[in-house]
């Protein structure tokens, strides 16, 4: 026998019979994350609402933070919106702008991967609203390698 039921109902079993209960169950939607079970914090509803509306920008790079360099060329990924460009011309000047800052940074006296990051992810977020009115998320992965 298959039985289907909606959410709420309760399927009974008695002496070896399964029949649908009168009885109903209140329910909710509950949101699932990979990390958690049961109940979702609020912020993690609101990043997920951002990230469906604005998108998200994801850098990753090869830095050697001793001699201050990029090693090889970063790699960037967008998910959820579009560009009203070429979508490749747009992450090209994001990677534009990631060698840029890097470089700025790389000349300080103080170099810190974590304000690199965030300075990263400033001036990319400026680009992404000034040139299509979004605010995606922006993930910035800096990698510590050290090259030959």
């Amino acid at each position: 026998h298959i039985f289907i039921l909606h959410n709420g109902e309760v399927l009974e079993f008695k002496n070896g019979v399964a029949s649908k209960s009168p009885t109903k169950i209140p329910v909710g939607d509950i949101l699932v994350d990979g990390s958690l079970t049961g109940l979702i914090d609020e912020t993690v509803i609101k990043e997920r609402e951002n990230l469906a509306e604005e998108g998200a920008v994801i850098i990753t790079a090869n830095i050697n933070s001793e001699k201050r360099k990029i090693i090889g060329t970063p790699v960037v990924t967008s998910k959820g919106f579009v560009s009203k460009q070429p979508i490749e011309e747009w992450l090209d000047l994001v990677r534009e702008i990631f060698q840029r800052t890097f470089q700025s940074h790389a000349n300080r006296p103080r170099f810190d991967l974590e304000t690199l990051k965030k300075a990263v992810q400033e001036d990319v977020r400026q680009l992404a609203y000034r040139q299509m009115k979004k605010n995606p998320i922006i993930i910035v992965l800096l990698i510590e390698t050290k090259d030959k």
